[in-house]
Formats: C-alpha cells, sequence, structure tokens
C-alpha cells in the first residue's frame, strides 16, 4: 500500500519535470536562452512543490486521515459540551427509537411474508358468496386439485383447539386439518421428518416448530406418540413456523390429516363433502393471478356440477358452493379480520411526524451552536480552510451524534416494541398469535437509517449556510452581533408547528374515538358477568339437549351464581364483527348472528321486549333484536313472523319468538347493535356434538373459585374442559386495547414535541431580541414602550404561527381522511377537534415567546450603545 503511494507520487513528480522539460523546449525552438528557458517555464507552471501538495493531499489515504484527525477534534469538542452532545444523542434517539420500533411493528403486521420460497406464487382460492365466509368445500377443492393445471400445488386447511398430552403433560393446542399437498404448495423441507402426504388417513401427526422447541427441540421427537383422548397420533414431523401461518398471526401447534381430524370430532365421513376448508395454491412459473382467476372462472360451473355429493340436490350444491370463484394474493396468508395492520401504519405516521419534529429542533439547536462558533468558522477560512471542510467537519460531529443516537435508539425501541406487543391485541382469542415483531438486521438498519437522516438532514443546512459566510464579516463583527435574518429559523420553527398541530390534533382524534367506545350501549350488563371458554374432550362425543340442561344446571347451582347461558363464543372475544345477510317479508338487513341455549338471554341480562325465549325442542324459533324488527317488519309485529338467515353455508328459516333489545355481543366497535339469536342445535348438524362454546355466568365469586367449580363439574360429565374464565367486563375493556394504545402514544408524542416547539419558539424569539437590540435600543431612545417592541416581536411571530398552522391543517384533515377511511371505529373528524388543537399550540407558542420578548422590549438604551 505504502509502496503504491510512493509509486502514484514519484510518477507525478515525474510529469511534472516532463511538462516543464516540454515547456523549456518550445522556448528555446523560439530563440530563448536555455538558462532563461528554464526559468520561464518554471514562473509558467507556478510552484511545482504546492502543486505535489495537493496531488498529496487529494489522495484517499489524506482524505481517511481527515476524517480521522475532525473525528478526534470533534470528538474532542462534544466532550467539552457535554450537556449538548446528550441532549442532541437524546434527540435523535428517540426519534430512532419510535420510529424502528413502530416500522418493526408495521412490518410484522403488514409486510411479512410467509417464510416460503417465491412467497408472491400462492395464491388463496376463495368462494363468493353472500356471507362472509370465503371457505370452499371439501368435495370442490378435491375436484379443484384435480383439474387446476395453473398450480403446482393446493393445499387446504381447517382446525381447532384440542386437548392433547404429549409424555404425561395435558394442554390445549391449537389443531390444524390440512388435505392436498403441503410439501409442493409451501416449497419448503420439514424442519425435521416428513410432510402429511396427500390422501393420506393414517392416525399420524406433524408439530408446528413453535411447539416443537417449546417441547425442547429434539429431532428424536419423530416417532413419539402424541395422545388426544383415546386417540394416538405418531409424530412424523415438524413444520417451519413460517411455513404454516396460513391464517395470519396464528400458528398451529400441531397438524393432522383431515380425516384424521375428523374423526378427533366425531364428524361422519358421509359429511366431508361438504366440510369447510380454507385453501392456498402455489401458481406455475409465469402464471400470473389474473389469468389462472380467469381460468377457475371458466370452469367454475363444471367444477361445481362434477363435485356435487350424491347425497345433495344439484340446486342445494350450487348454492352451497357459492356464485363464483375468486383469487386473492396468499403471501401473507388468510386475513384473521383484524385492523392491526391499519393500527400499526397510524402508529409509524405518529413516530415520522414525531421524527420530523426532532430533527427540526435539532437543525435549530445546531444553528444556534454554530452561530457561536462562527469566529471560530471565521479564523479557520482565513487561515485557508475551505468550505468543504468546514462542511465536512461539522458532518463527522454530527456523525458522532447519529452513532450515540443509533444506540439510544435501539434501547428506546426495544421498551417501545415490548409495550405495543403488550397493549396491542388480536381480539380476545384464546390462541396464542405470534405478530412477527422482530428487532432484526432489518431494524438495525433502519435505526441507522434514521439517525443518519435525522442527524445529517439537521446538520447539513446550517453547517453550508454557516461556512458560507464570508470571514471578514465575521472576524469584523462583535462577539454578540447576531444577523437579524433568521429565515431559516422561521422555517424550522413553521415545520415544528406543522408536526405539533397534526400530531395534537391526533390524540384528540384517537381520545375522542377511545371516549366513544368507551360510551357504547352493548344492551346488557357486563359487571359481575364472566365467561369461561368451555373445550371439548376428544374424541367430541355425542351431546345432545339433555347434556347442556344438566351442565347449566350444575353450573347454577354453584354457590354464587345466579344464572348462566351457553352460546357458540364468550361476548366480547372476538375484535371485529362479522355481518350476516337477514331476511324478512320483502326486506333485507344485516345483524350479528350467535347461536345459543334456553337460558342464555336472561344469563346476559338482555331485555326480552316481546314474545318469549325459545325452548330445549324447538330449533326453528329465533330472536331478533329491536332494530331488526323495525328494518324487516316496520309497523307491525315482529313476533310469528319468518326470517331467513343466509349465513353458514346454508339458508335457513326461522320463525320469530321474541324481540329482545339491541346488543353487541362480538365487540364495542360493531357499526350497528342488530342481532339474531338462533339455537345452536340448528346450526350445529346432526349428530349433535359438544363443540367448543363458551360459558355466559352471572356471579359474585373469584374467578379462580369459578373455574374450579366448573373444572369439577366438567369433569364429572366426562365430555368437557374450562379452557380459561375471564371477566366480560375485561374483554369489553381489552376490545378497544388498539384505540387506546393509539390514544396514549399519540399524547406521549405530542407532549414531547410541544415541549421541543416550545424551546423552539423562546430560542427563536431570544435570538431575534438579541440580534435587534441596536435597533431596540435606538427605537426607545426615540420614544418607543416597552409594549409596542412585546407587540413588535410577538407580531414577527404572527406569520410563522400562521404559516404552521396552515400547513398543519392541511396535513391534519388529509391525516383524518385516510384514518376515517381504513378504520371503523374511529370518530367522525369534527372542526371542534382541530380547533382545541390548534388553540393548545397557539397558546404554548405564545405562552413561550412572552419571556424573551418581554425581555429584549425592556432594553436599556445606555448600556446597548456603549457596548
Amino acid at each position: 500500500m505504502l509502496w503504491r503511494k510512493a509509486r502514484k507520487v514519484e510518477d507525478f513528480a515525474a510529469e511534472v519535470e516532463a511538462h516543464l522539460a516540454h515547456e523549456e523546449d518550445e522556448l528555446k525552438a523560439r530563440g530563448v536562452p536555455a538558462a532563461e528557458a528554464r526559468a520561464e517555464a518554471r514562473r509558467r507552471f507556478g510552484n511545482a512543490t504546492l502543486r505535489q501538495e495537493d496531488f498529496f493531499e487529494g489522495g484517499r489515504a489524506m482524505f481517511l486521515d481527515r476524517l480521522w484527525r475532525d473525528a478526534r477534534q470533534a470528538a474532542r469538542g462534544l466532550g467539552r459540551e457535554r450537556a449538548f452532545a446528550a441532549f442532541a444523542v437524546l434527540l435523535i434517539g428517540l426519534g430512532t427509537g419510535a420510529m424502528t420500533a413502530m416500522f418493526a411493528l408495521y412490518h410484522g403486521v403488514a409486510l411479512r411474508k410467509m417464510a416460503v420460497p417465491d412467497a408472491d406464487a400462492l395464491v388463496l382460492v376463495e368462494g363468493v358468496r353472500e356471507d362472509e365466509n370465503r371457505a370452499l368445500r371439501y368435495a370442490l377443492f378435491e375436484r379443484l386439485r384435480e383439474t387446476f393445471d395453473l398450480a403446482e400445488g393446493m393445499l387446504g386447511w381447517s382446525g381447532t383447539l384440542f386437548p392433547m398430552t404429549y409424555e404425561g403433560q395435558t394442554s390445549v393446542l391449537s389443531v390444524a386439518y390440512v388435505a392436498g399437498d403441503a410439501a409442493q404448495t409451501l416449497g419448503l423441507p420439514p424442519v425435521a421428518g416428513r410432510w402429511l402426504t396427500p390422501g393420506e388417513t393414517a392416525p399420524v401427526a406433524m408439530i408446528g416448530e413453535p411447539y416443537w422447541r417449546k417441547l425442547g427441540g429434539d429431532p428424536a421427537i419423530i416417532g413419539k406418540t402424541l395422545r388426544a383422548g383415546d386417540y394416538a397420533l405418531t409424530i412424523v414431523g415438524v413444520a417451519p413456523a413460517g411455513a404454516i401461518e396460513l391464517t395470519r398471526f396464528y400458528r398451529p401447534d400441531v397438524l393432522t390429516p383431515l380425516e384424521v381430524g375428523l374423526r378427533l370430532e366425531s364428524v361422519a365421513r358421509e359429511r366431508l363433502p361438504r366440510y369447510w376448508l380454507g385453501t392456498v395454491a402455489r401458481l406455475k412459473p409465469g402464471v400470473h393471478r389474473r389469468q389462472a382467476e380467469q381460468q377457475l372462472q371458466t370452469l367454475w360451473p363444471r367444477l361445481v356440477e362434477e363435485s356435487a355429493p350424491e347425497a345433495v340436490s344439484a340446486e342445494e350444491w350450487k348454492r352451497l358452493a357459492g356464485r363464483g370463484i375468486r383469487l386473492s394474493p396468499g403471501a401473507y396468508g388468510a386475513s384473521s379480520g383484524s385492523d392491526l395492520s391499519k393500527v400499526s401504519l397510524a402508529l409509524l405516521v405518529l413516530a415520522a411526524l414525531g421524527s420530523l419534529a426532532m430533527c427540526t429542533n435539532l437543525a435549530g439547536l445546531l444553528l444556534s451552536r454554530g452561530l457561536g462558533r462562527r469566529r471560530e468558522y471565521a479564523m479557520r477560512l482565513a487561515l485557508g480552510a475551505k468550505r468543504w471542510d468546514l462542511v465536512r467537519f461539522s458532518l463527522v460531529e454530527v456523525s458522532l451524534l447519529a452513532a450515540g443516537g443509533v444506540v439510544v435508539g435501539l434501547v428506546v425501541a426495544r421498551g417501545l416494541t415490548a409495550l405495543c406487543l403488550e397493549s396491542l391485541r388480536l381480539g380476545n382469542t384464546t390462541v396464542a398469535v405470534d405478530y412477527g415483531v422482530r428487532l432484526d438486521v432489518r431494524a438495525l438498519l433502519v435505526a441507522m437509517l434514521v439517525a443518519g437522516a435525522t442527524a445529517l438532514g439537521a446538520q447539513l443546512a446550517p453547517a453550508w449556510r454557516i461556512s458560507g459566510a464570508q470571514a471578514a464579516d465575521w472576524i469584523k463583527s462583535g462577539a454578540h452581533t447576531f444577523s437579524p435574518r433568521l429565515g431559516f429559523r422561521k422555517v424550522i420553527l413553521g415545520v415544528q408547528l406543522a408536526a405539533s398541530l397534526v400530531l395534537v390534533s391526533s390524540a384528540v382524534l384517537f381520545q375522542s374515538t377511545l371516549e366513544s367506545l368507551a360510551r357504547v350501549e352493548l344492551g346488557f350488563d357486563a359487571r359481575g358477568l364472566w365467561g369461561a371458554d368451555v373445550m371439548s374432550l376428544v374424541p367430541w362425543s355425542n351431546a345432545g339437549p339433555e347434556y347442556f340442561q344438566e351442565l347449566l344446571r350444575r353450573v347454577r347451582s354453584i354457590p354464587g351464581v345466579e344464572s348462566a347461558g351457553l352460546s357458540d363464543s364468550v361476548p366480547m372475544r372476538w375484535n371485529f364483527e362479522l355481518k350476516t345477510a337477514i331476511a324478512g317479508g320483502r326486506r333485507t338487513t344485516t345483524a350479528e348472528v350467535s347461536c345459543v341455549w334456553p337460558g342464555y338471554v336472561e344469563a346476559l341480562g338482555v331485555r326480552l321486549l316481546a314474545g318469549r325465549e325459545p325452548g330445549w325442542e324447538e330449533a326453528s324459533a329465533a330472536l331478533i333484536s329491536s332494530s331488526v324488527a323495525q328494518e324487516l317488519f316496520p309497523g307491525e309485529p315482529a313476533v310469528g313472523q319468518l326470517v331467513r338467515v343466509a349465513g353458514r353455508g346454508k339458508e335457513m328459516v326461522f320463525t320469530v319468538s321474541g324481540v329482545v333489545g339491541d346488543v353487541r355481543l362480538r365487540t364495542p366497535r360493531q357499526s350497528s347493535a342488530r342481532s339474531v339469536l338462533i339455537p345452536c342445535r340448528a346450526v350445529w348438524e346432526p349428530p349433535q356434538t359438544a363443540y367448543a362454546m363458551g360459558l355466559t355466568i352471572r356471579a359474585h365469586l373469584p374467578p379462580a373459585v369459578l373455574e374450579a367449580a366448573l373444572q369439577g363439574h366438567l369433569k364429572d360429565l366426562g365430555k368437557q374442559v374450562v379452557k380459561q374464565v375471564r371477566s366480560v367486563d375485561a374483554l369489553a375493556a381489552a376490545a378497544v386495547r388498539n384505540e387506546r394504545t393509539l390514544s396514549t402514544i399519540a399524547t406521549g408524542f405530542s407532549g414531547f414535541v410541544l415541549v421541543l416547539m416550545s424551546a423552539g419558539v423562546y430560542g427563536l424569539v431570544d435570538l431575534a431580541g438579541r440580534a435587534r437590540m441596536r435597533e431596540f435600543s435606538v427605537r426607545v431612545a426615540l420614544g418607543a414602550t416597552p409594549g409596542s417592541l412585546l407587540r413588535l416581536m410577538l407580531g414577527s411571530m404572527a406569520a410563522v404561527l400562521l404559516g404552521g398552522v396552515a400547513a398543519g391543517a392541511g396535513l391534519t384533515w388529509g391525516a383524518w381522511r385516510a384514518y376515517r377511511a381504513h378504520v371503523d371505529a374511529a370518530a367522525s373528524p369534527a372542526p371542534e377537534f382541530f380547533a382545541v388543537a390548534a388553540g393548545v399550540v397557539t397558546a404554548l407558542t405564545l405562552v413561550a415567546a412572552i419571556a424573551p420578548a418581554w425581555r429584549a422590549a425592556r432594553v436599556a438604551p445606555a448600556t446597548v450603545l456603549r457596548s
């Protein structure tokens, strides 16, 4: 390396000598004597030694050496200004940490694809029908798998929860039933063992990688037994975690062949053709999703006709199959009905606004610091330093601050990510979920990028402006003289005002949304109400109305229990609504449909407005809420009328036996309280089985005591176990946790940015006052009063304030419209929201400006003019 440097210098010296010799020869040719020609050639060329020094200093080694010297000098300077350095690192770190955490969250819940080769080749095959169910019937799935030649593989799945035992330890596991070719569709080898094969019916199972690691991660687990009740399943493989996230955020613990799963559920084999399956396919290379969808739509009528089971009429099968078929992108898995991607995007935007405000504040801080060092810069320029030398030194200095900001940012990101994962919820599901949020190399790169962009963006403009000044002007100016032109500082402050206004407005909007959800009328009293998730033992045993009557009798006999009811789910368990088409007479509407057993309405505390609750033997009677009754049967009694429910894969007809008050059972975020309560026995096809369900109990007991009593009774009955007992009141509060998290983080960001904005206003007004000190002293000497000078100072802030408010108003309106369009539960943007935010920002601006403005207005002319 040193030899190469020496060669370059020698080559340059030889080139200089050659140039001088050429110039000397030309002069000799014109008749100039040799001695004079040599001297004239050197005069024309200039100082050869200086040229050699310029060449040497322009090399890469000298550039790196300058960087090293600048870094050491900057480190010494920052060491002498520890308070400034700590504050700057904190600013960069907070902005970096917020952006890194929110990016990691958004990537995990919205951008992350399934961890399989060429995930973009995966498509979800969905049926098109009136209800929101997009699954395919098994008979259609098998026929499609045989016919669809544009796909390399196809996989269907369904599942539920089962109590399972491994080596004496029993736990409730999520079990997926799969059909089709998993290996070909997912394109990924198993972690250990093998994949389940198409058409496999043996009692075998794969376990998911997360559950396998929970058991110790021993490859020797292959061949061991996993027990589900009386069934022994041989473990044949371990499925990769990223490949089995077929439904977003859910990774099953166990995978079994479909027919094995149906045996566990005690489902007769003749019902297999009508079984629901979610379906994913892998398209062949070069095949586009639209092309494949067009082929399937063309084949659809023939597929429906050829797949019809013998026991089902052609017309009935067409209705069960749906109106058509479509393909959706499958790289992200099937939707879980969550709005987490929208919430995480809102958080990312909030973090970006906060980082922008911190960046502008840091830019103002660096500009003020640079103005304080202008004499130092002027002396360096006078001694021969170039403008680029000053800019390079400033960038090296701020790079050291950025490096410290990355460290602080990663610490902040770690804590903020943990807080978000603890706060955000995918409904109130009892199944473990994985959002895929990781602070990995990608997050580290984002942290470095954000810290670097923040630091360099904050320093570049101030450094360029300061280095562009004339050295003579700065040397001649006094130590306390400032330029009264503060346009760049005003632009910085305007950006801070706009960002602050958007953040404060967002905090007001999110808080209003949270309060509106807290005021939502659920239609029942959640206080003293408990929900118990009940799981069936394997195999699912036949259980008719007599079993459920006995179960409720035992639950109601527990001391402290006032009433109890059974339904398909615990109230407030899910964080999204599921609308079903309801028809009555000549009118239609949509409503939330729940299946219940007699006694549920009493336990829930819902008002019975007319009629009666269906009895145990009535499978075709239903309760409808008052809103449904008014929409379907306006001006006439609803009791005795017929309603048609289009959901659940078949149209069901019920006679209205009673009308209840409007009730929200899934989540406070439901857009309406229209509900229809139908008998569970009408939904569960024969034979009746002890499905997973929810016990709703009104009692004044500690949850541990209630759960122990329930476990004892269910153990005696021998068909079910209790998964968890939770307060419905707490579930309702947890259902709006996402909104509460948004409100809390937005309030925190806006509060911190308001503090920074106030500091920026104070600094700008103070700097402007000192810059105009001589002017004010002359004005006072000519008769101006402190009040007039105060108005003059505050008036100069009016343009900055108005510009910031105007920019913030436009950004706020756009952000509100986007948020309202994507989040159903959001409060409607109202002018008073913006008025409150603008009032807060304006008030803080004036408060921060008054103190330095008043100090400048009370100038003593004699003191200033003498100085």
